[in-house]
């Protein structure tokens, strides 16, 4: 009965881990299927406990096929090479139809002899990170179009410096 109450404890202590951690959580077996999640990722996919994710896999979630076809290319790449695939920046449709950019990492459950038994996931939202590099992007893009022009328009006054130069130096 104790070591009941210790397991339960355990558990319990490990949820709580999982759902502070920020980041969303997930992990699947050797076929892709989900085994669990924390609170985050269960949110993401629409799911209100992460338990009600046991058993589906990405074709059962609000994921366009595309992009679930390439999660779970991802875990088989990451289970067969016995290799951890990490900072993917991949699109994410949540189940409220908001899209974000996810920065991801997989990392292969392997046994005892180095076979997979599933694929460990974690990603963070990094959808306001990527807004300011395209506004970044696009400001760099701006201003090296104002310094071209900032150049020729220079350019044009010092060619007709350099004309008259060239008179006055024939004049002399």
């Amino acid at each position: 009965k104790q070591a009941e109450e210790a397991l339960r404890q355990s558990r319990r202590l490990l949820r709580l881990v999982l759902d502070t951690v920020p980041q969303a959580v997930f992990w699947k077996d050797a076929q892709s299927v989900y085994l669990g999640c924390n609170k985050t990722f269960a949110s993401s996919a629409g799911f209100a406990d992460p338990g009600q994710i046991v058993g589906c896999s990405d074709f059962d979630l609000p994921w366009p096929q595309d992009e679930a076809q390439a999660y779970r290319a991802d875990d088989l790449a990451a289970m067969e090479s016995g290799e951890a695939k990490m900072h993917i920046i991949e699109p994410l449709q949540q189940a409220n139809g908001a899209r974000l950019w996810i920065d991801t990492s997989k990392i292969p459950l392997l046994d005892e002899e180095g076979r997979p038994l599933g694929v460990f996931g974690i990603y963070e939202d990094i959808t306001q990170r990527r807004r300011m590099e395209e506004e970044l992007q696009a400001r760099n893009e701006e201003l090296v179009r104002f310094v071209y022009t900032v150049s020729h328009d220079l350019k044009s006054p010092l060619v007709t410096i350099q004309t008259f130069l060239g008179f006055l130096v024939k004049d002399l």
